[in-house]
């Protein structure tokens, strides 16, 4: 550990400035120090760190997890906005990391009945909007479609998979996607305010609390392959899941309110 890593994990969000305390009197301030939450959030991350999680964006889900859901006396406001972008980072860096959200989407989306070419277009069209950060809404609409619900299975009808209540349909998943895209492009951009951000916690923690009311329903029924849609309060490992995804839920919740501002003018 140096101070020079320290530095760089306050810059990228991981850590939030240590707090200036006044000597008193115009005598000047003392050494700047962390309150006992940003101290036992250091030693998190040496911890994940000595566990493997040697990449910056991985450990970056430690400070928007802490913020998503204990609060701001955990994590600032200023400090998860700072790690949600170091999260995000440099879509265009990694291109595995595209093809590997790519196939993990196509796996949620998958029919037993879709054709290996319909499956391989929509896995280059998720994967070329994660690099590049542009949609093809036409394009993208038809590689679900031909995945999710093959014609010759479905034709005209709609499928729905999962719980009545929060369907999962061709039109939600194309939803989701363009919101993702639209929050990463402001999020990057540093467009994203605190007062908005902060907004979108109380959003998604509500939304949270609704979906867990759901968890009896969820867990009396025998979902077959929709299963892995619950994975984060049915599986194993819920609660890695749950960890897993910070990033992602926080990042869509912002795209959804994004868009519900700009339909209604707010």
């Amino acid at each position: 550990m140096t101070v020079r890593l320290v530095t760089d994990w306050v810059a990228q969000g991981l850590l939030d400035r240590p707090a200036r305390r006044p000597k008193g009197r115009g005598k000047g301030s003392a050494k700047a120090v962390y309150g006992r939450n940003q101290r036992m959030l250091f030693l998190t991350l040496l911890d994940k760190r000595q566990q493997g999680a040697i990449h910056v964006r991985n450990l970056a889900q430690v400070p928007i997890f802490l913020w998503l859901y204990w609060g701001e006396d955990y994590v600032p406001v200023r400090q998860a906005l700072r790690a949600l972008t170091t999260w995000l980072g440099d879509s265009r860096s990694n291109r595995d990391r595209s093809r590997q959200a790519a196939e993990s989407m196509l796996g949620l989306l998958d029919h037993p009945s879709a054709t290996s070419a319909a499956r391989r277009e929509l896995k280059d069209v998720l994967a070329e909007i994660a690099y590049t950060g542009r949609l093809d809404r036409d394009r993208l609409q038809q590689a679900v479609v031909q995945v999710f619900e093959p014609p010759a299975v479905f034709g005209p009808l709609a499928r729905a998979l999962g719980h009545p209540g929060a369907p999962l349909t061709a039109g939600t998943v194309i939803r989701l996607i363009e919101a993702r895209i639209a929050a990463a492009t402001e999020v990057r951009s540093g467009r994203i305010s605190a007062e908005f951000l902060t907004h979108c916690r109380q959003v998604h923690l509500a939304a949270r609390s609704e979906y867990l009311t759901l968890l009896p329903s969820i867990a009396d029924h025998d979902w077959g392959a929709a299963r892995q849609l619950y994975a984060d309060v049915l599986g194993p490992d819920a609660h890695q899941v749950w960890f897993d995804s910070c990033g992602t839920d926080l990042l869509t919740v912002i795209g959804l309110e994004m868009s519900s501002r700009k339909s209604t003018g707010a």
